[in-house]
């Protein structure tokens, strides 16, 4: 009796063992061997992906992953990377370092101020005078974009990328997260600025029925799709961005373009966005101040 008992107890704890095992999904070994594929995933990232072995280098430069040598489409998408960096920093750059950096402005981005300049003929050769007489209204004026997109910036780095968490696609070589694109939020916001700006201008000249002034805002309208339009592709081409990252943050700077203009035309409204041709500006007499030098 005792040996069938002590037996009998044996196969009940034999037959208690996978019961007991059911509850555990993976043994040590298994979880030690899932955390490394884990960590192995996670390790392959930028240069290191398989993607990009074939690159002789691959490196982060201003927010964009530069991989050499790199196919003629990719080295195009690279440069168009660098649009929303090149533009508002190199008119900012001649704002602050040229005589005439507040007229080439103005021609750009059309920031002109009204109340300095009462006439249209002085606002066009504004930069023809000394940077230190020009008044902080049209100073103002100018940095009103890169007022703009710098906060943009902080919202979008500081909160929405935070906000979301959402990865890169792990072949790009930049860090943080992606979601949503700041590439496409500032490429997006100049672009919807510029092209109501100009459709302004445009309605303001009068419209339709003024000769040349169709084909004028046509040529803005062609320079501002160039320059901006393939930003999106490029961020996704280059593997920087997802698709839907790349799609949120055009949406977010086509809204926060309107809302920009929206602003400028309520609390700026002598601020114009004036665009001119040479035979303007070399036919602009009507002006106390010395004929303009430069010409767009």
């Amino acid at each position: 009796m005792a040996a069938s008992s002590s037996s009998s107890s044996r196969v009940q704890q034999l037959g208690s063992i996978p019961n007991t095992q059911e509850g555990v999904k993976y043994s040590p070994l298994e979880l030690d061997l899932e955390a490394g594929d884990r960590r192995t995933q996670t390790s392959l990232r930028g240069k290191e992906h398989p993607d990009n072995l074939n690159y002789r280098s691959v490196f982060e430069l201003g927010q964009v992953t530069i991989r050499v040598p790199a196919p003629p489409l990719m080295a195009i998408a690279e440069g168009f990377g660098f649009i929303p960096w090149i533009v508002p920093g190199t008119l900012m750059i001649l704002m602050l370092t040229t005589r005439r950096a507040v007229y080439i402005y103005a021609c750009v981005s059309g920031s002109t101020h009204t109340n300095f300049f009462p006439t249209r003929n002085q606002q066009r050769i504004a930069g023809s005078i000394p940077a230190s007489g020009v008044s902080r209204g049209i100073f103002f004026d100018c940095l009103l974009p890169q007022t703009v997109l710098l906060i943009t910036s902080f919202l979008n780095e500081g909160l929405f990328k935070r906000l979301f968490n959402q990865p890169r696609p792990p072949q790009s070589a930049c860090e943080g997260p992606g979601m949503p694109s700041g590439h496409c939020i500032t490429s997006g916001v100049l672009c919807t600025w510029f092209l109501l700006e100009s459709a302004t201008l445009f309605l303001t000249n009068g419209g339709i029925g003024t000769t040349g002034n169709l084909q004028q805002l046509l040529i803005r309208i062609l320079i501002t799709l160039l320059l901006f339009g393939p930003v999106p592709w490029a961020r996704w081409y280059n593997l920087d961005h997802t698709f839907q990252q790349v799609l949120v943050g055009s949406l977010c700077g086509l809204f926060l373009g309107c809302l920009a203009f929206a602003f400028r035309v309520e609390y700026l409204p002598n601020m114009q966005f004036v665009w001119t041709t040479s035979t303007e500006l070399t036919t602009a007499t009507t002006t106390p101040f010395p004929s303009p030098i430069i010409t767009v």
